[in-house]
């Protein structure tokens, strides 16, 4: 067993933009249940947004109305490593150095909340102004180095659980 101290690294090539790299890192469990508490912070607020119970009550509706395509829907988002984690949370803490010029340097930004309140985050320019493609590789492959299991066919956890 490894030291429970220990955090991964890799360096990976990106594929859609040679010569370039990013190396990235394991979170720890902090860094990652930050990741899954701003994904759902975010899913509860904009289905706030949308009008709160109501809208979840046509969405169940819906889903009843054709149960087949409901859990094809489901199944896919099941399915998807990066369901359930904030992509730029992800990025924020897993993402250590890349070759491009553009700085990872934090900087203070001050946000307004949905209840008027002024708040001073920390932001990364560079992370925020990504375009999806980029976003989602580099979220996949710092969730990949963090829960490598979630990236496993049902063979190989299958596999891997026999020889725990």
């Amino acid at each position: 067993m490894s030291s429970p101290f220990a955090r991964a690294t890799a360096t990976i090539p990106i594929p859609f933009d040679p010569p370039h790299e990013v190396t990235v890192r394991q979170l720890n469990g902090r860094q990652l249940g930050n990741a899954q508490k701003a994904f759902f912070n975010e899913l509860i607020a904009d289905v706030q947004t949308r009008g709160g119970a109501k809208v979840q009550k046509d969405i169940q509706s819906l889903f009843e109305k054709d149960k087949t395509a409901a859990a094809d829907e489901v199944a896919k988002v099941q399915a998807d490593p990066l369901n359930g984690f904030d992509k730029y949370s992800l990025l924020y803490a897993g993402i250590t150095s890349w070759t491009y010029p553009e700085s990872l340097a934090p900087v203070a930004v001050v946000e307004q909340v949905a209840d008027g309140r002024q708040i001073t985050v920390m932001r990364i320019p560079a992370i925020d102004e990504l375009n999806d493609e980029a976003l989602a590789f580099f979220a996949t492959e710092v969730l990949r180095i963090t829960k490598p299991s979630l990236f496993l066919t049902e063979d190989e956890a299958k596999a891997a659980q026999k020889n725990g």
